[in-house]
Formats: structure tokens, C-alpha cells, sequence
């Protein structure tokens, strides 16, 4: 699926109010080096972090399309 701006709305949890954490994490802080997280230090899931942009149900709804145009 090509990334567009409503398509990185509809699939990031943050705007549903969720939080995924720890997604990237710093390897080497003096170079800024960033790395992404494949299970080398622990992923949190925070949910109800903040007021949602597009609602809840309506972004479960999106997940779901988006499963089946796969």
C-alpha cells in the first residue's frame, strides 16, 4: 500500500488514542544512531494515552479494510 498522509492517519494508533512505545530506540546516543526495535529492549502498549483524533471503532474499522485489500 503506498504511504499517503490520510493512509499514515488511518494507520498509526496514535490518533485513536493509543500509544505504541519503544518502536525505535537510541544504539548510540553521542552519534544519534537509531535502530528499530526487534525485540532487544521491552515494547509497551499504552492505551487511552491522550484524546483520539479519529474514533476508536471507526479506526478498528479502517484496520479491518486494510486487512482485506491485502
Amino acid at each position: 500500500m503506498e504511504q499517503t498522509t490520510a493512509g499514515s492517519i488511518l494507520s498509526n494508533e496514535k490518533y485513536k488514542d493509543d500509544a505504541f512505545l519503544q518502536k525505535k530506540f537510541t544504539v548510540d546516543f553521542l552519534q544519534k544512531k537509531m535502530k528499530p526495535n526487534e525485540g532487544e529492549i521491552p515494547q509497551y502498549y499504552v492505551e487511552a494515552s491522550h484524546p483520539a483524533i479519529v474514533e476508536p471503532d471507526e479506526w478498528n474499522q479502517v484496520q479491518t479494510e486494510f486487512s482485506r485489500r491485502k
